[in-house]
């Protein structure tokens, strides 16, 4: 494998016209046509092996990285639809009703006094001018599993 016959080198007319159809060609054949003569060095063939040893472990964490960000996106959907599965399940308690908006907040202790409210309450409660947004509030509620 060292006679790299099936290598030739271009004329000067056949870069032209390579050059007119791919002008970076000609940088790349240029590294190419050295690592072919260098190629017959042992030396060389392994700062080339160790060089791409040193590529491969970068994927490699780089892979391992994002993996682990897979893997932890993928525990947080788990752990929320649990938590949605949870409400659902128990009728929406105030488990975790310290990360809603105030006005749903509002809406959920209504709920817990009155044990169910109508978009008119939230209207009336909450000052709307029309039913509209507190109907909207209320099945938005309804759907996170409150």
């Amino acid at each position: 494998m060292n006679n790299h016959e099936s290598f030739k080198k271009l004329s000067e007319d056949e870069m032209g016209e390579i050059r007119k159809i791919a002008p970076e060609f000609d940088s790349l054949t240029m590294d190419m046509q050295e690592i072919f003569e260098l190629s017959k060095n042992p030396a060389f063939i392994s700062a080339l092996l160790f060089k791409v040893a040193q590529e491969r472990e970068k994927t490699n964490k780089l892979l391992e990285k994002i993996h682990d960000k897979f893997d932890q996106i993928m525990l947080e959907i788990k752990a929320k639809s649990a938590v949605a599965e949870e409400r659902r399940i128990i009728g929406g308690s105030a488990l975790t009703t310290d990360v809603l908006p105030g006005q749903d907040q509002l809406i959920l202790s209504m709920v817990e006094e009155k044990g169910q409210v109508n978009a008119q309450d939230v209207k009336s409660a909450l000052g709307y001018k029309g039913s509209n947004a507190a109907s909207q509030r209320l099945n938005k509620l309804n759907k996170e599993g409150y």
